[in-house]
């Protein structure tokens, strides 16, 4: 078997996430969310049960009766924007810090506030990453309010 990541379920969920970053986005069926993902209703039907049957699910839908998949999709979790990469990762936020940071020691100009810049960034880059990460992940969940 192939994998379907990339040509299936991440382009579902790229549409769904784009439809409701709209605070007044209305909820879809699956061949609404086709035409916004560019597949036909019975990719958009399997990517659905898999985004559903993830754990935890990556979507929020309504379920009918004997129906493997949400037939009513009415939004998408906090772990469906991260995997798109609309809501960063403590570990990307790092890295982020790590780049600025090298690069704000390549233009200093002073000798010493520059060497000063390159042994942090050696630290926050090897024995200090985890720190790094778990601020991060901080101040990330002190933005959604679970500090």
């Amino acid at each position: 078997m192939e994998p379907t990541w990339e040509r299936r379920e991440l382009p579902v969920l790229r549409a769904l996430v784009e439809h409701f970053d709209d605070v007044d986005a209305h909820r879809l069926k699956p061949g609404q969310i086709g035409q916004l993902a560019g597949l036909n209703e019975d990719e958009v039907k399997r990517a659905l049960k898999t985004l559903w049957e993830a754990d935890p699910p990556l979507i929020e839908g309504v379920m009918f009766a004997g129906a493997p998949y949400p037939l009513l999709v009415r939004g998408v979790t906090e772990r469906a924007r991260r995997a798109v990469g609309t809501w960063p990762e403590p570990q990307q936020l790092a890295d982020r810090l790590l780049a600025t940071l090298g690069q704000a020691a390549d233009a200093e100009p002073d000798g010493e506030r520059r060497t000063a810049l390159k042994r942090t960034l050696a630290f926050l880059g090897g024995a200090g990453r985890d720190v790094l990460v778990q601020t991060a992940a901080t101040v990330l969940g002190g933005q959604l309010g679970h500090l």
